[in-house]
């Protein structure tokens, strides 16, 4: 199964007027792994360092950023019921 893009991380870097190369610079990650986390490339789940990381980086609070990737698992469970 195809997992879907993290809608929610291109709306808040676009917002911050970022590229996928800053947000992966500020997260101290290589660009691919960036995009591949936005794309939902990069599995469904990210540890604990990621997401603070990615928080810090977006300047959001980990607890907004936590509620977030919880609505996109909560797709991930809804598409993977209707296949």
């Amino acid at each position: 199964m195809k997992m879907p893009q993290r809608y929610y991380l291109k709306d808040l870097r676009v917002k911050l007027r970022k590229t996928q190369k800053q947000i992966a610079t500020r997260m101290g990650v290589e660009v691919f792994v960036y995009c591949n986390i936005e794309n939902g490339k990069r599995g469904s789940l990210m540890n604990a360092k990621k997401l603070y990381a990615l928080a810090k980086a977006l300047e959001i609070s980990l607890d907004e950023l936590c509620k977030w990737e919880i609505e996109y698992l909560n797709l991930i469970e809804i598409i993977k019921g209707e296949s």
